[in-house]
Formats: C-alpha cells, structure tokens, sequence
C-alpha cells in the first residue's frame, strides 16, 4: 500500500496485530494493521459472514508468533482452523497485559483520511470562512460620519 499523507507522523505504537472470528467457519484470520478501524472495514467488506474482533496486540511481534505456532491449523494465507488450543493461547494470562479490546485498538489505530474526505473537509472549512466574511461585512458599522 503506498504510503499516505501523514503516514510518516504516525508513531509505531498504531501497528496491531488482531485475531478477527469468521461466524459459522471454524476460522480466523491472524493479521497485522497499522490501520486497524480500515482494515476491519477492509475485511468485513470482503466477507460473506460478519466477522467478530476476537481480540488485538500492540505490536506486530504476535503475529509472527501466531503463525508459527499455529502453522499446523493453517488454513489458508493468514487464516487458521479456530481450536481449543488457539482460543487457550490468545486468552491466556501470559498475553493479559498486551491484550486489547476492539473499541482500545479503535482509539489507539487512527483512519486513514482519503483524498476525497479531506477535499471534502478543506471544502466545508473554506465554505464557513467564506460565511464568516460575508456575516462580518453585512454588520452594521458602529462608525459615525460625524
């Protein structure tokens, strides 16, 4: 993915590595997002269930983790067969303090503004200072012509 406007200013601390539930498939998808409300919004759109956010890391450490020691219950790219002993793992106190819900990963992971929302936003911020001009003009001067 080519790098955004802003991107560079974003502090590593946003890389998550999530384990996302795909309902009714006995499978999840073990990834990393520097992004994680778009990627999210990424994987739903391409799914034919509602995935669940199981849970997130900080870091991308986990991930590489995951897939080595899940590699036996691959199923596909970053999918893995969801087992007892995945669910025992990425519950497990030993993860406790780097472990996050979904609604922290929101707050943590920024969106990344898309060229049309920004132009959009530029747009409505030249609109009401153009409104503000136009207000401050049409007031009544407190001048006399004494």
């Amino acid at each position: 993915m080519a790098a955004e406007a802003g991107e560079a200013d974003l502090p590593a601390s946003t890389l998550v590595t999530y384990v996302i539930e795909y309902p009714g498939t006995n499978l999840i998808k073990i990834g990393q997002a520097k992004y994680f409300v778009d990627r999210f919004a990424q994987l739903k759109t391409g799914s034919p269930v509602d995935p669940v956010v199981l849970c997130v890391f900080r870091g991308a450490k986990h991930e590489k983790d995951f897939h080595k020691r899940f590699a036996h219950l691959r199923h596909h790219g970053e999918f893995y067969h969801f087992t007892a002993e995945v669910r025992q793992h990425i519950f497990s106190d030993e993860l406790s303090l780097e472990r996050m819900s979904r609604e922290e990963a929101e707050a943590l992971s920024p969106r990344i503004e898309r060229k049309a929302e920004r132009e959009r936003r530029e747009n409505q911020e030249a609109r009401r200072n153009l409104d503000d001009i136009k207000a401050a003009e049409m007031e009544p001067s407190l001048e006399t012509d004494e």
